[in-house]
């Protein structure tokens, strides 16, 4: 129930304003959704397509364990290289709470972000990469320490409207109470749409 509310306001949150992009992706046992909203549509003091504010949902449904999630709330901060107009870099932080297979943890992991422009100006395609790490001091109740890395190619098929391939790494390290070692929240590839408003 929880699951189905956190998608229905997701699509609800994108309704309401106007907002920079809407993002979906799956697999066979994960569906991903999730908002970014551009701080400069709510306020003239930022600029264009540099501040970002996001709300993001992982649902994973287990055969061998219970359905697990995994909801974050992020910052992240953009700006493109002077040196190199094609690549974008980005800083930026998260709060996320998980439950995976009775493992609850809440981090506060710090973030990069990049992504590589294709000189193809007939077919635009860029290479994206996210990293977030967060170590014990900021990580919460069952964890240790919180690992996330993604890699996306992705392809703007139409103005606005891109789709793309990626591959997501999500590991927690259990404290010791919990038996210690990695915890594997999610270690699969995945397609996806990303519309922008």
């Amino acid at each position: 129930m929880f699951q189905k509310t956190v998608l229905i306001l997701l699509i609800f949150l994108s309704s309401l304003s106007a907002y920079h992009e809407l993002d979906i992706n799956m697999n066979n046992d994960e569906l991903e959704s999730g908002i970014k909203f551009d701080l400069a549509q709510f306020s003239k003091r930022f600029n264009v397509n540099r501040y970002f504010l996001g709300l993001d949902y992982l649902y994973i449904e287990n055969d061998d364990r219970d359905n697990d999630s995994l909801i974050s709330f992020d910052f992240m901060m953009k700006n493109r290289l002077k040196q190199i107009k094609a690549i974008t870099f980005g800083l930026g932080g998260k709060v996320l709470s998980t439950s995976s297979n009775s493992n609850n943890v809440t981090a506060i992991p710090l973030g990069l972000y990049m992504n590589f422009l294709m000189p193809v100006k007939s077919f635009p395609i860029s290479f994206s990469a996210q990293f977030y790490y967060s170590p014990k001091p900021l990580t919460f109740e069952d964890g240790d320490q919180y690992f996330e890395q993604r890699y996306e190619l992705i392809f703007e098929v139409i103005k606005r409207g891109k789709i793309y391939i990626g591959y997501r790494d999500i590991l927690v390290n259990r404290t010791l109470e919990k038996g210690g070692g990695d915890f594997k929240v999610s270690q699969i590839p995945y397609i996806g749409l990303k519309f922008g408003f």
